[in-house]
């Protein structure tokens, strides 16, 4: 059970998330999961495993799905769910137990639950793919390049998973047989991660593209009005900062006393030579371990709900002025802090816009899915039941755990 959430980690860990769980890679990982599989059959009939894995299930416009790639949305959708879960996972499922064996309410089993999912992942995920194709989209060169990587670790996975040829060589072909069934294989592995990580980036675009006029986010605010307050959102005004993080090497008090020595060290050699905010840019991007480095440190349109801790306390300090410094720590490590100043923008409206976007964004969806057909032959559905999922109670306990 270890191995196979270690796996599942270490080949999907790097993939792209879109602003939803649009498809399988938009908002959580695509799974490719390494685990040798016992083909445990949802319906009965059919001597031919590979025939049966071949065959299709699900016509979505021009597309079609066979059973082979719909095992690969099945149990990217099961390990999702324990991922993310955890040690949270509903008293109803159990990890060390066959799914078609318990029941997620009074009518449903967690099995036909999670294929009712993995059926709205496979019509999403098509549906952006084809309309992204139709509208010329093509994968922006980060998703490529992540791509590429998850396809490039196939050889390395088959070999530290015992899968080798006469001559030594990773196999594998006979790799992704005994992980997803008959029929599995690097072609339609390829195609299922390549739909995956086109649908990821034009969700993604579908996300950014819209645009709205202050008077729009204004009306907006005030058709919410009472929503928003009771939500306790206001005009405090939203702020920018940039910010020099310095994690500690190692999770001890000698570290973290060390890291915060170099907070300030940085923090006053930029002080007696410039002190100036273009500066401060500079010594992010050449020292920062945070995120934002490359951009020189900058944290925009910040409301209190984005920090915590001291940070939060000293940016939203009512006697806050532009050019303020400090080194605080956090739970990343310790940051030289410069304050940009206050935004125009306030709160509410970074709220208002907020919501706007995910409407538009819940719209595009809904129409690009509602333009396709989709059709589903229930009764020719296979799922290959991964074995090395399903084993004891303790088992179970240590994959949910983290």
């Amino acid at each position: 059970m270890n191995r196979c959430k270690a796996l599942w980690r270490r080949t999907f860990g790097r993939l792209p998330k879109g602003p939803a769980r649009t498809a399988a890679a938009a908002g959580a990982a695509v799974a490719v999961v390494a685990l040798v599989v016992a083909v445990v059959l949802l319906a009965a009939g059919g001597d031919d495993p590979a025939a049966e894995m071949a065959r299709t299930v699900i016509v979505c416009g021009d597309d079609t799905v066979d059973n082979t790639e719909l095992n690969y949305y099945f149990w990217n959708e099961y390990f999702y769910l324990v991922g993310s879960f955890g040690a949270y996972l509903p008293d109803s499922l159990d990890p060390a137990q066959p799914l078609d064996e318990q029941m997620y309410d009074e009518e449903t089993t967690w099995q036909d639950y999670l294929l009712t999912l993995t059926l709205d992942t496979v019509r999403q995920t098509k549906a952006l793919a084809r309309e992204a194709e139709a509208a010329g989209f093509t994968l922006p060169e980060s998703y490529e390049t992540s791509l590429d990587g998850i396809l490039a670790t196939l050889s390395d996975n088959a070999a530290a998973a015992g899968y080798t040829d006469a001559d030594g060589q990773p196999d594998v072909a006979a790799y992704l047989v005994d992980s997803y069934g008959p029929g599995a294989a690097v072609d339609s592995l390829t195609a299922y991660l390549t739909d995956s990580y086109l649908a990821a980036a034009y969700s993604d675009a579908l996300y950014a593209e819209p645009t709205f006029t202050d008077e729009e986010i204004d009306a907006y605010c005030q058709q919410y009005a009472d929503d928003y307050a009771a939500a306790g959102l206001d005009d405090t005004a939203l702020r920018t900062v940039r910010v020099v993080l310095i994690r500690p090497e190692a999770d001890d008090d000698a570290a973290w006393e060390a890291a915060r020595a170099s907070a300030e060290t940085l923090l006053a050699t930029w002080e007696a030579e410039s002190g100036s905010e273009e500066d401060f840019a500079a010594l992010a991007r050449s020292h920062s371990d945070g995120d934002t480095a490359a951009d020189g440190g900058l944290l925009e349109h910040l409301a209190p709900s984005d920090l915590t801790g001291a940070l939060a306390d000293w940016v939203f300090d009512g006697e806050r002025a532009a050019g303020d410094t400090a080194v605080l720590r956090s739970d990343e490590g310790w940051s030289a802090v410069y304050y940009v100043g206050q935004e125009a923008g306030t709160v509410l409206q970074k709220a208002a816009e907020a919501d706007m976007r995910w409407e538009a964004y819940q719209n595009a969806v809904r129409a690009a899915c509602d333009a396709c057909e989709f059709q589903v032959d229930y009764d020719a559905v296979r799922i290959a039941s991964p074995a090395g999922v399903y084993g004891d109670a303790s088992a179970a306990e240590n994959l949910a755990a983290g």
